[in-house]
């Protein structure tokens, strides 16, 4: 599939259908807060996103937008089904511990975010 400069690949909320491999082109990731935005990263060739929320069944984390022209190799979740039945058992369980990880890690940090942010610093 290709994205063409500006254009979203997902956004924040959003169910998730597929995860991408990246193969040319540049994607930034990035959060909505309030009317401004937060850059997560950018990620460029031969990397994978998308793949948080294609894991463990939750909402987009984050949006993706297309910094260049792009590349993409859709991994739908019927392509990732028939690559598990491949897999030991042990693999699949490490799979789903990191990606656990990394999902409660995310809400940890926007938790944190939204404490800072609500913190009053006025005098009394």
């Amino acid at each position: 599939m290709k994205l063409k400069k500006g254009e979203l690949l997902f956004d924040e909320g959003e169910g998730s259908r597929a995860m991408y491999y990246l193969k040319t082109g540049m994607i930034r990731i990035f959060k909505k807060k309030g009317e401004s935005f937060i850059e997560i990263e950018t990620l460029r060739s031969g990397q994978v996103l998308g793949e948080l929320a294609f894991l463990d069944g939750n909402p987009r984390s984050a949006s993706a937008q297309a910094l260049t022209d792009c590349e993409l190799v859709e991994v739908s979740a019927e392509i990732f089904s028939q690559t598990l039945k491949t897999m030991p058992n042990w693999l699949k369980l490490l799979l789903k511990t990191i990606v656990g990880r990394l999902r409660t890690a995310s809400t940890r940090i926007r938790q944190l975010e939204t404490a800072s942010s609500s913190y009053d610093y006025s005098s009394k």
